[in-house]
């Protein structure tokens, strides 16, 4: 039976950090994985350069606190990630998230070229992974739970994407573009390249319009657990979501990369707390995840006249070209900055890497009378 750890934590003060990440070694017994002498990928959620107050990336605290257990078994930790977005330099994310001022060694997931991976059958083949992640003797996955407006959450599973290094990132969005389809190549990508542990920020977590423009949830958790699958599985009904509503939970489920049944599940240390009031992101596919799953194909023809789209809104966009340089779809126009509807795939990359929340969403008029309604649970 997979094994949960669930660690309060107040706040990010080096000393409540400390204590709750060492609660978390002992419960999951990791001095019996991480052995003398091994480098360590240490891989954070930096998918863009804010500050950590900003409740958009992993916190440096919980970074450095795992940095040093892992020092403390004799273990070497190196912090990597590919940021997401186009144009944004490694170094400058790294400043400005923390990382940089932590001291620990720092492993570029792009200077060492990749490895494809044949993924027959798979809406992403080949499939692209940094060498320098692969070089590690093994990885301590650290996400931030936050909602996502493509794949409803963002946790252990997606946060594997960091793995897949710069431009080929640009093929998943354009190669799968549907949630389900994008959630597939995902744990496509998570099977090839699966983390020995996973260990959540939740201490600050996001609901509602993330992973950037949400809001902050003061959960004051940190959870844990060698089967990723099984952490997020628990993270999404801790979110108030079923967890095989979570398109990569449940397709990384029934690839038996993990248990999704929380019955299934030995929870340790908190018991399974549960936010029922946890904000949604307002999704075409919510309405689809509120259907029995047998009966949701059939609605599959109409569902394009629900739609929300992305739009940029010019009172708050400064022109910076992050959105116009990381479109998938070459999209949005330099120079006025408004998004073609008809080359747009709804990916939401605009908005998941604007800083600034410059992209709204503009709603469908039968999108507007569903939610009036509350059909559609935002």
């Amino acid at each position: 039976m997979p094994k949960v750890a669930i660690v309060k934590c107040p706040d990010y003060s080096p000393q409540n950090i400390s204590r709750s990440v060492k609660k978390i070694f002992k419960l999951l017994d990791l001095a019996a994985i991480i052995k003398p002498g091994q480098k360590v990928l240490l891989k954070p959620n930096l998918l863009t350069n804010l500050t950590p107050e900003r409740g958009v990336t992993t916190h440096p605290e919980i970074v450095k606190a795992i940095a040093d257990e892992v020092k403390d078994l004799g273990a070497s930790p190196f912090i990597g990630d590919s940021p997401g977005g186009i144009g944004l330099l490694y170094e400058r994310v790294l400043k400005d998230t923390g990382m940089k001022a932590l001291g620990i060694p720092i492993a570029d997931l792009e200077e060492k070229g990749m490895r494809a991976f044949r993924n027959p059958g798979g809406k992403v083949d080949p499939i692209y992974i940094s060498n320098s992640a692969l070089s590690f003797d093994m990885i301590i996955n650290i996400p931030k739970l936050k909602t996502h407006e493509l794949t409803l959450i963002t946790c252990g599973i997606k946060n594997m994407f960091g793995c897949v290094p710069g431009l080929h990132k640009v093929n998943y969005h354009l190669d799968a573009p549907s949630p389900e389809e994008f959630s597939g190549a995902l744990v496509d990508l998570f099977e090839k390249i699966k983390p020995a542990v996973t260990i959540a920020d939740a201490v600050i977590a996001m609901e509602g319009k993330g992973p950037v423009g949400g809001e902050l949830r003061d959960m004051g958790l940190i959870l844990a657990s060698k089967d990723t699958v099984a952490l997020d599985a628990v993270c999404s009904k801790i979110m108030g979501f079923e967890p095989l509503d979570i398109p990569t939970t449940r397709i990384a489920n029934q690839k038996g990369l993990g248990e999704a049944d929380i019955g299934k599940i030995d929870i340790l240390g908190e018991n399974l707390p549960e936010y029922k009031d946890f904000k949604h992101p307002a999704r075409t596919s919510s309405i689809l995840n509120k259907m029995p799953l047998f009966f949701r194909p059939l609605l599959r023809p109409v569902i394009g006249l629900i739609k929300v789209r992305p739009k940029i809104n010019a009172k708050k966009c400064v022109k910076c070209m992050i959105c116009v340089n990381s479109c998938p779809a070459k999209a949005i126009d330099g120079k006025s900055f408004k998004i073609n509807k008809n080359k747009c795939i709804m990916c939401f990359c605009c908005r998941e890497l604007c800083r600034y929340n410059a992209v709204d969403l503009k709603e469908s008029f039968l999108w507007k009378i569903l939610s009036k309604t509350k059909k559609i649970r935002t």
